[in-house]
């Protein structure tokens, strides 16, 4: 099997990283809130004996631009993402969301039915209430003055108790822009309570 890994900054500014058989069914991984495609990273290699794996950076993310009074809005990012999709021409797709990732992945399925052939969300809640991190305290003046500890235990209720959290996503995360976080972060607030009521 052979496996490419092409990585390109695709119209709009959206890095975009494929490994995998061409000729395989597409699978397009968004990541959570201000974090990288690379956080995919370990999963790649289990996914791509039978898929062709599309990794997205979301604007203002990881390796994409960031351009001034860029909306954040969740249907953006998703009309980003399908416009990326189509420069490589993709014609159907399935997409996992992780976290905040599902909601952009649930508006691409929304805006695009017909490209969009299934949805998996991992760790995506319905609304805020479905929120069960506990709080930590990270004031974002000290975003850059965090020590590894700290940014492990703002991460623990992502992992099993005990898991040892790897160094390389302590790094991953201290790379994450406060400014895109904190942009994002009210954007997927208000539109989470929307989604809960129509589909209740």
């Amino acid at each position: 099997m052979t496996v490419s890994n092409d990585k390109a900054l695709h119209s709009g500014g959206i890095h975009v990283c494929r490994d995998g058989p061409r000729d395989a069914p597409a699978l397009l991984l968004i990541h959570g809130t201000a974090a990288p495609a690379s956080w995919w990273d370990p999963m790649v290699p289990l996914l791509t004996g039978s898929h062709r794996v599309i990794r997205i950076d979301l604007l203002g993310c990881g390796q994409s631009t960031e351009p001034d009074g860029a909306s954040y809005a969740v249907p953006d990012q998703a009309r980003r993402v399908g416009a990326a999709l189509d420069g490589l021409g993709v014609e159907h797709v399935i997409v996992v969301g992780h976290s905040s990732g599902g909601a952009f992945a649930t508006a691409l399925a929304e805006q695009r039915p017909g490209l969009v052939t299934a949805l998996v969300l991992i760790s995506t809640g319905p609304d805020m209430a479905a929120y069960i991190a506990k709080e930590v305290p990270i004031r974002a003046a000290s975003w850059a003055d965090l020590t590894d500890d700290q940014i492990r235990q703002a991460m623990s209720d992502g992992f099993r108790p005990g898991f040892e959290i790897p160094q390389s996503y302590v790094d991953q995360f201290r790379a994450i822009d406060f400014s895109v976080f904190s942009a994002v972060a009210p954007v997927l607030r208000r539109r989470l309570p929307r989604c809960s009521r129509r589909d209740s």
